[in-house]
């Protein structure tokens, strides 16, 4: 019995003895992975498709995800025509499409913005639900044209649905004179 006691206190002490042991790890860096983006080229256009994984994003900010996935100064270097002066890229998904125009040293002019079932912003949403009670939204469309990076328009068709009664409501964004472009 002495015996058992003894080896019971000796595999406790070199069990605990071995869990104190820490173990450094070196630091790690968590980075976004790019997305894998189809591009679709012809002389100064280009089309890129955004894959159903990054639409919230894209759809969020189209002008950052275009800056955080999309070079325009090595498409214009793998180009390398100086005929060319204006430069189009199109970036489209399953919720709508952002066309964006570049002159020939890589700024950007203007875009266009167009996309279907969107989230509307949080004060917007409120608003409509607060005038519209009991009404379901069914569809809404945004559309948005920027100069530079500078909002210049912006509107929300918004379709509401109560029974078989059907409201369309145009509202003009807020955000006008705003940059968009966020990084």
């Amino acid at each position: 019995m002495k015996t058992l006691i003894i080896l019971l206190l000796f595999a406790v002490a070199t069990t605990v003895g071995q869990a104190q042991e820490l173990t450094h790890l070196e630091e790690v860096k968590v980075e976004k992975a790019p997305a894998k983006l189809k591009y679709f080229k012809t002389n100064n256009q280009v089309v890129i498709k955004v894959d159903r994984a990054y639409i919230l994003e894209f759809t969020k900010n189209p002008i950052g995800f275009m800056n955080d996935h999309f070079d325009i100064h090595r498409l214009i270097a793998t180009l390398d025509n100086s005929r060319i002066n204006e430069y189009e890229v199109t970036l489209s998904s399953q919720k709508g499409f952002m066309v964006a125009n570049f002159d020939k040293k890589g700024n950007l002019l203007k875009t266009y913005q167009n996309f279907n079932d969107v989230l509307l912003p949080y004060d917007m949403r409120n608003q409509l639900y607060n005038s519209y009670k009991g009404w379901t939204m069914t569809k809404n469309k945004y559309k948005a044209t920027t100069k530079g990076v500078i909002l210049n328009k912006e509107t929300y068709r918004v379709t509401l649905q109560f029974g078989n009664r059907k409201q369309h409501v145009k509202i003009d964004g807020n955000n006008v004179g705003t940059v968009v472009a966020r990084n």
